[in-house]
C-alpha cells in the first residue's frame, strides 16, 4: 500500500478482501459451533438439552465479562503491528486447540464428567479463546477503515464473504459428517473439525498479513417471519421465507456492522479518544450476553417441549418449542431491533461530527 494511503487512511479494494477472508476464518469455525454443537452434544453424546443450554448461558455471561477486560488489554497493547492485529496471530493456534476440544468428548469419560469437560471446553472457546481472537479482528476494523465510508464499503466486503460462509457451512457440514461416517461417529466429527480449522487458519492469517492498522433491510427479516407463521408445517413455505430471512439478516449484518465505527468517531469527536477496543468490547459484551441467552433458550425450549433428540419421530410438544424457537423469538427480536433502530439518531449529528473531525485530524497532520 503506498505512502498516500496510509496518510488518508483510505484502505485498497484488496485489503478490504484480504480483511473480509477474517470473517471466513471466524464464521467457519463459529458458525459450526453455533449450527451444530448443541446438535452434537445432544444427538450425538446424549446429553440433556436443558444441561446443554445452562451450560451455554452461563458460559456466555462469562464471554462477555471477559470481552470488556479484552477491550482494555488490546488498548493497553503495542507493537509494531499495532494494538489489536498482533491478538490475531497470538491466538488462532489457541482458538483452533480449543475448538477442537468442543467437539471431542474423549470416550471414557462418564456422565458427570462429561458434563464438567463440556463446561470447561465451551467457555474456553467462548470466554477466552474466541473472545481474544475475534475482539481484536472486530476492533481491526475500525482501525484498518477509520473513514466512515471507507468503513461502509469495507463492512459489505466482509458482510457479504461472513454470509456467503454461513450458507456454505450450513450446507455442507451436514453431508460431509454423512459422508465421514455419520453424526454417531467420533471420527466423522473430528475430521471435520480438523477441515474447518486449517481453512480458518489459512483465512485469518491472510487477514493478519494483509491489512494494516491506521490512525436495513431487518423488515425483510420481520416480514418473513411474519409470513412463515402462516403455516409452519409447510416446508415449502417454510424454507423459502426462512432463505428471504437470511437475506434480511445479510442486509441488516451490513448496517449494523457500521455503528460501531460511528460510536468510535463520536468518542473520538467527544473525548478526544476514538477508544475501538473499548467500543468493540462493550458491543461484543451485549452481543454475547445475547447469544448466551439464546443459546440457553434453544436448550430450555426444547427441552420444555420433551424433545427427545434419539427420537425418530418427535412429540406434538417438541415441534411446537421448535416452532417457537425457529418463528416466534426470532419476530419479538426483530421488532425490538427495529424500535431500537427508529431511536438511533446518529445520521442527525453525523455530518457535523465528521466535518469537525476532519479539521481536527488535518490540523494534527500538519
Amino acid at each position: 500500500m503506498g505512502k498516500k494511503e496510509r496518510k488518508y487512511g483510505i484502505s485498497t479494494t484488496g485489503e478490504k478482501v484480504r480483511f473480509a477472508f477474517g470473517d471466513v476464518g471466524y464464521n467457519i469455525m463459529w458458525g459450526f459451533v453455533g449450527s451444530f454443537l448443541t446438535y452434537y452434544y445432544t444427538d450425538s453424546i446424549l446429553i440433556s438439552a436443558g444441561v446443554v443450554g445452562t451450560i451455554m448461558l452461563l458460559a456466555r455471561f462469562l464471554d462477555g465479562a471477559s470481552d470488556i477486560l479484552m477491550g482494555i488489554i488490546i488498548e493497553k497493547t503495542s507493537s509494531k503491528w499495532g494494538k489489536a492485529r498482533p491478538w490475531l496471530l497470538w491466538m488462532i493456534i489457541p482458538l483452533i486447540i480449543t475448538f477442537l476440544m468442543v467437539f471431542y468428548i474423549p470416550p471414557f469419560l462418564g456422565g458427570t464428567a462429561k458434563i464438567v469437560y463440556i463446561a470447561v471446553t465451551y467457555t474456553l472457546l467462548s470466554a477466552v479463546t474466541y473472545t481474544a481472537s475475534n475482539m481484536a479482528y472486530i476492533t481491526l476494523f475500525t482501525l484498518f477503515a477509520p473513514d466512515s465510508n471507507d468503513r461502509n464499503v469495507a463492512a459489505t466486503f466482509r458482510t457479504l464473504f461472513a454470509m456467503v460462509t454461513a450458507l456454505v457451512i450450513g450446507m455442507v457440514s451436514m453431508p460431509l459428517l454423512e459422508g465421514l461416517g455419520g453424526v454417531a461417529s467420533q471420527k466423522s466429527w473430528t475430521t471435520v473439525t480438523l477441515i474447518y480449522a486449517g481453512i480458518s487458519f489459512v483465512c485469518v492469517m491472510i487477514t493478519f498479513f494483509g491489512v494494516t492498522e491506521k490512525q436495513l433491510s431487518m423488515l425483510i427479516a420481520l416480514g418473513s417471519t411474519l409470513i412463515q407463521l402462516v403455516n409452519p408445517y409447510n416446508k415449502t413455505l417454510f424454507m423459502a421465507f426462512y432463505a428471504l430471512k437470511g437475506l434480511g439478516g445479510m442486509l441488516f449484518g451490513a448496517a449494523i456492522s457500521t455503528l460501531l465505527g460511528d460510536v468510535a468517531d463520536w468518542s473520538e469527536w467527544k473525548n478526544g479518544a476514538r477508544a475501538e477496543g473499548i467500543v468493540t468490547s462493550l458491543a461484543s459484551f451485549g452481543a454475547k450476553v445475547g447469544s448466551g441467552v439464546g443459546a440457553g433458550l434453544v436448550g430450555w425450549i426444547l427441552s420444555i417441549g420433551h424433545y427427545d433428540g434419539s427420537a425418530a419421530v418427535q412429540a406434538q410438544s417438541a415441534l411446537n418449542a421448535e416452532i417457537m424457537l425457529m418463528i416466534g423469538v426470532p419476530l419479538a427480536l426483530a421488532v425490538i431491533q427495529i424500535v431500537l433502530l427508529i431511536l438511533w439518531d446518529m445520521d442527525k449529528i453525523r455530518p457535523k461530527m465528521l466535518k469537525e473531525l476532519e479539521t481536527k485530524r488535518n490540523a494534527v497532520k500538519k
